[in-house]
């Protein structure tokens, strides 16, 4: 069970980066039609991510950030530029809190 937990979450982080990837991209399409079924195939990769992060936290019963590995924290949950993971199965809400802490860096 742990090495399917391990591979779910890899699964989950790789499809929160690419659809972060993709948004910006998305939006440069000149074409409204193209840009409109780009649209709709990020749409379903998300309902498709949102399954496999309830899957991450109902069947396995994982529920903190992909980012903590052996009890600390690897990687800030908000980017540089803005984007926080789509999907997440934390209890915590890291991102709200590292926003917060990002309002006050002088």
């Amino acid at each position: 069970m742990k090495d399917e937990l391990i591979v779910l979450k890899e699964r989950v982080r790789m499809g929160n980066e690419k659809l972060i990837a993709s948004w910006p991209l998305i939006w440069e399409i000149q074409n409204e039609a193209e840009r409109d079924r780009e649209l709709a195939r990020w749409d379903k990769a998300n309902v498709l991510l949102d399954a496999l992060c309830m899957e991450l936290m109902y069947r396995l019963d994982y529920r903190d950030c992909l980012y903590i590995e052996n009890g600390k924290k690897t990687k800030s949950c908000v980017r540089q530029d803005g984007f926080c993971c789509f999907v997440c199965p934390s209890k915590r809400r890291w991102w709200d809190e590292e926003k917060k802490e990002e309002d006050y860096d002088f």
